[in-house]
């Protein structure tokens, strides 16, 4: 069960919606020059690949001028344990503002959720960190 997370499941139109914002976001975002060289995860042609050959050469280089050092970190459950307000916080710090920040605070608040097993409801309870991932 612990590697079990919630989805949400949402209207067509709001997948639509999701995937136009995503694009906007991811667009803005490189053109402020918020990401690093080192971004891998969630861009296009970026991956778990491009992190491990970066990785390898640098401790490659570092392992030849005799200097070494890593530190390596597994942030399980990554996305649920993601606090809104430090998310929105982060948002604005991007220079996303206004109407689009408040779109994504709208977003975020006043979801609940509750759990279905073998019949048996759990209580409703409002989410507080995570971010919504859906079934694409």
């Amino acid at each position: 069960m612990n590697t079990y997370r919630p989805i949400s499941l949402l209207p067509a139109i709001s997948k639509i919606l999701e995937k136009v914002i995503k694009e906007r976001l991811l667009g803005f975002l490189k053109g402020s020059g918020v990401f690093t060289w080192y971004q891998y995860g969630f861009l296009k042609k970026e991956g778990v690949q491009n992190a491990v050959f970066d990785i390898i050469v640098r401790l490659q280089s570092a392992l030849d001028r005799k200097k070494t050092a890593g530190l390596f970190l597994d942030f399980r459950k990554a996305f649920d344990s993601l606090d809104h307000c430090v998310l929105l916080q982060k948002l604005s710090l991007a220079g996303i503002r206004g109407v689009a920040l408040d779109s994504f605070r709208s977003y975020l608040s006043g979801r609940t959720r509750f759990v279905v097993n073998g019949g048996q409801e759990s209580s409703i309870r409002e989410i507080v960190c995570g971010v919504p991932q859906g079934r694409s």
